[in-house]
């Protein structure tokens, strides 16, 4: 058995991971979120999430990863059989071929990113941002069922952006997604705390940051701004996919988990800050040059990239430098978090079916590739829009509360406490079982029992006002068929199975005996 694959450093690894979580999320989400439910009154509920959801949970996934340090089938398999149980092993595929659905609409966003930074330096968009974006460049079409034609220059560069994946996690956790993260992160940091810092002092900026700062302290009584700051923790912290426990199965013997999760979670909090600084700094510049109020400009997911931020560039004098700064930032956060969306399978990939590294992420590169060709139709951002609402809001929730009720009810937390107690300087204790055993779990239940009420809202007032056609083949369904594949490739993973598999896979694909 070929010898299992380690992070050269902790600093390489606590880059990785938090490249993992620090994404497209945190640049046009974070900040929208705040602003809608009570600005500066949303960071209170927001931290302490992240101080009883996000680290508890980064912690638990890391010691997961860390004690069982194996792919995601055989770990939930193995914690299944701790009481004799073995239909839980589903959980260790849906995460990984959820995070794989995850990157094919991810890479042609990025598409999107990597148009806008050609653009930038000319303000290739030209007056009318709206119209460009959606008419001119994504020429959107009336639903989500009117595919149209597919759109040439997103499906080159949706090709390239796989290109790179591939190139990167081709060359392993050490030559390949370490470097990276080594790389990326850094640059990301300085990149947004210039942008930040240019816009904190232009004229209008105090109208943005009094929008996101200014604390309306009536709004904490209210449940739901609880529940939607807990929610934002969870999504933006790449949490229920398997990235966490994978990278931490990477991990040599000896390492802090304690003190890697809160650096990891403390780090993608600093991220989303800064970026709701820069964005409503800029924000209240564009406010201020329209002479409207902050409410008139202020939009949130694509519309904010897409549409404000050209608009806000239009009017300034260096838009040559901030436009590029800007969508590369964009670029480097989305690139880390799809790189690490492709190593759970990738690893279920090598351990399971015995193939080298090179031969499964060729595989799951062009398999993801093809499956990013339906969003680059005409009718992509629309089919887009409600891939992302259900992969986030049940396909995250549904992994992550799977493993919490496997792991804490079933099998109760304190072998994983003692195991990262074994090599960290801060230990954990009742506080943090209490956090993952109770808080956690029923905070996600009422998210997600939440999110279904709102799926099946008469039409007009469910999500985006689709049909419950359009909701359903798009969502539901999509989300069905991963369960269903988890369940049919659980059922298929006998090890007689698993034989005859993996003789097929080398009857096709002729193994290079010299890569790991």
């Amino acid at each position: 058995m070929a010898k299992k694959e380690q992070w050269g450093s902790r600093i390489g690894f606590l880059l990785s991971a938090v490249g993992s979580a620090v994404g497209l999320g945190n640049i046009w989400r974070f900040p929208y979120q705040a602003y809608e439910n009570g600005g500066g009154a949303f960071l209170i509920p927001y931290f302490i999430a992240a101080l009883t959801a996000g680290i508890p949970l980064i912690i638990f996934e890391f010691a997961i990863g860390h004690r069982m340090r194996s792919s995601l089938p055989t770990i939930f398999q193995r914690l299944s059989k701790r009481r004799g149980y073995r239909n839980w092993e589903w959980i260790g595929w849906f995460q990984p071929l959820l995070a794989i659905f995850i990157a094919t609409f991810y890479a042609v966003i990025l598409s999107w990113v990597f148009y806008y930074i050609g653009l930038s330096f000319t303000n290739g968009w030209g007056s009318n941002c709206e119209t460009f974006f959606f008419d001119e460049f994504l020429q959107t079409s009336s639903s989500p069922f009117a595919f149209g034609q597919i759109n040439p220059v997103i499906l080159i560069l949706t090709a390239l952006i796989w290109f790179l994946i591939w190139i990167i996690v081709f060359r392993g956790i050490r030559k390949g997604i370490e470097l990276a993260g080594k790389i990326f992160m850094p640059v990301l940091a300085v990149l947004m705390l210039i942008l930040m810092f240019h816009q904190i002092f232009q004229p209008g900026a105090a109208i943005g940051l009094d929008a996101l700062f200014k604390p309306d302290f009536r709004r904490l009584t209210d449940i739901n701004l609880w529940i939607r700051a807990y929610g934002q923790v969870f999504f933006s912290m790449s949490l229920g996919v398997g990235t966490m426990i994978t990278y931490a199965s990477y991990l040599p013997k000896e390492s802090d988990i304690v003190n890697n999760a809160f650096l990891t979670g403390l780090l993608d909090c600093a991220f989303s800050l800064i970026s709701g600084i820069m964005i409503f700094a800029t924000l209240g510049s564009m406010a201020l040059m329209q002479n409207a109020s902050i409410q008139d400009v202020v939009q949130g997911g694509p519309s904010l990239t897409f549409v404000t931020i050209p608009q806000v560039l239009n009017r300034m004098p260096a838009s040559h430098i901030f436009g590029p700064l800007f969508f590369v930032s964009l670029a480097i956060a989305g690139l880390s978090s799809i790189i690490s969306l492709i190593e759970p399978l990738l690893s279920a990939m090598i351990e399971r079916l015995k193939i080298s590294r090179k031969q499964g992420v060729t595989v799951i590169c062009l398999a993801g590739f093809v499956f990013s060709t339906l969003f680059t139709f005409r009718s992509g951002i629309l089919t887009l829009d409600i891939a992302d609402f259900f992969s986030s809001n049940f396909g995250m929730l549904t992994g992550g509360l799977s493993e919490l009720i496997l792991v804490c009810w079933i099998l109760k937390p304190d072998f994983l406490a003692d195991h990262a107690n074994l090599t960290s300087d801060f230990k954990v204790g009742t506080f943090w079982k209490l956090c993952v055993s109770f808080l956690t779990p029923v905070i996600l239940f009422i998210i997600l029992a939440m999110n279904i009420s709102q799926a099946f809202a008469p039409a007009g007032e469910n999500y985006g006002g689709y049909s419950f056609t359009e909701l359903f083949v798009f969502g539901w369904l999509m989300m069905g068929i991963l369960i269903i594949l988890s369940l049919i490739i659980q059922n298929l993973s006998s090890r007689r199975t698993q034989e005859m598999i993996r003789h097929i896979w080398e009857e096709i694909t002729p193994r290079d005996k010299g890569e790991i």
